[in-house]
């Protein structure tokens, strides 16, 4: 009876081991949106030599690369990256972008900021009417313009550190850089879009600025998000604040 009883504990143990199992990789899976496009920005189009891919350099800063590669663009040159991404409904997204951020010591008096648009061609507003209808050309010269009025679906990224307190330290820590997630606001019509990452400036940056690592676009305005939304690949960013910059 000993032996029976000893086998269905063990048979017990490992249908509640499993079924944990199940329900922990339920919730795991479930902590990004269920429309959630997710974009590794090395994958996109990159025309131009402003932009490169460049492979995992962890070590000195918090984090690192979820896909063990970046778009980094610190280095001189123009050019932009694209992707064509569709999305399955018309409303308000947020995009959400993963980004080395740099303590303020080491951050340089001129803005090395980089600029993402979200642009849909013939598009239109929620009233039916089409919206500015300038062309792609028209378009990036009111990016490079700062021309705020005729753009939407459009953010200058790393303008200001986001660990410039304490609450921001708090969050993202201290080290001489760490990745960072900021997100922007698009007003998108179903169907395709395309999304365009450029510099503020030609010139070349202090060392790892302008390096980028993941995009996240989502209709659910409440999501934030985190790096351990990418389990099992969070695991890997061990920070190091006490490792010294480069």
């Amino acid at each position: 009876m000993s032996i029976i009883r000893r086998d269905l504990e063990l048979k017990t143990l490992c249908c509640v081991f499993i079924s944990l199992l199940f329900i922990c990789g339920g919730i795991l899976r479930a902590a990004l949106p269920e429309d959630a496009i997710v974009l590794e920005p090395e994958t996109m189009k990159i025309t131009g030599d402003g932009w490169v891919v460049k492979e995992n350099f962890a070590g000195w800063f918090k984090g690192a690369c979820t896909g063990n590669k970046c778009l980094y663009g610190a280095g001189k040159g123009e050019g932009k990256a694209s992707a064509i991404l569709e999305c399955q409904r018309s409303g308000k997204y947020h995009i959400w972008v993963r980004y080395l951020d740099l303590e303020k010591a080491a951050r340089k008096e001129k803005f090395n900021t980089f600029i993402i648009t979200a642009y849909q061609e013939n598009a239109k507003d929620a009233t039916g009417n089409a919206n500015s209808g300038d062309s792609m050309e028209s378009l990036l010269n009111n990016v490079r313009e700062e021309n705020k009025d005729t753009l939407k679906n459009r953010k200058e990224f790393d303008q200001f550190g986001l660990r410039l307190d304490q609450a921001g330290e708090a969050k993202w820590g201290d080290s001489y850089a760490a990745f960072v997630w900021d997100f922007m606001e698009a007003d998108l019509n179903k169907g395709k879009f395309e999304l365009l990452i450029e510099k503020s400036h030609p010139d070349k940056t202090g060392p790892y600025q302008r390096t980028l690592d993941c995009i996240i676009i989502t209709s659910d305005l409440k999501y934030e998000a985190l790096d351990s939304d990418f389990y099992p690949l969070y695991v890997k960013f061990v920070p190091d604040p006490k490792t010294p910059g480069p």
